[in-house]
């Protein structure tokens, strides 16, 4: 097989740094232009950084893949989680998919101004189907705190419960 050497890492003073294995972050540009528009248009706020734009909602079998839309307001300075709720009752989740944005991959603190996000989440919904009529609901989640972000619609107003009722109605054979 084939042999690789270790590159050398120094520290900013010069020194050699002893250690073999890093794990760093960091950021990949995204192609210029904007990602295609989603199927169902939204105007909702989480804190003053981050906006929900948009919404698309794939059934699959027993799988619904949800993707939001976000944008960045300004530079995003915390780690957030999305929650997404399918709830046959305003309590009670039928179906989550809870994580951070991108399946991980691309967390709040590193969204800069102006980007936009397309971030899936996968629901499995109960092998009882028909369900019954279920709602949509979304959310962010500081990690740090455990807080959901206060959560606005268009006109400014928080919402309750910090959460956005994104859909109604929705039943899935």
């Amino acid at each position: 097989g084939e042999t690789y050497n270790a590159l050398q890492l120094r520290l900013a003073s010069g020194a050699a740094q002893a250690d073999r294995a890093y794990v760093l972050e960091f950021k990949v540009a995204a192609q210029p232009g904007n990602p295609l528009p989603s199927t169902h248009r939204a105007d909702f706020r989480f804190g003053q950084q981050i906006q929900l734009t948009g919404y698309d909602l794939v059934q699959t079998g027993s799988q619904v893949r949800v993707t939001l839309r976000w944008q960045a307001l300004q530079d995003v300075t915390t780690d957030d989680v999305a929650f997404v709720h399918l709830r046959d009752t305003p309590s009670h989740a039928l179906a989550q998919g809870d994580g951070v944005p991108v399946q991980g991959a691309y967390p709040t603190r590193l969204w800069q101004k102006g980007e936009i996000i397309l971030d899936t989440h996968l629901l499995t919904l109960p092998d009882a189907r028909p369900t019954p009529p279920l709602a949509l609901y979304v959310g962010m989640v500081n990690s740090a705190d455990g807080q959901r972000l206060p959560a606005f619609d268009a006109a400014g107003q928080e919402l309750p419960s910090d959460e956005i009722l994104l859909a109604q109605d929705l039943v899935f054979p």
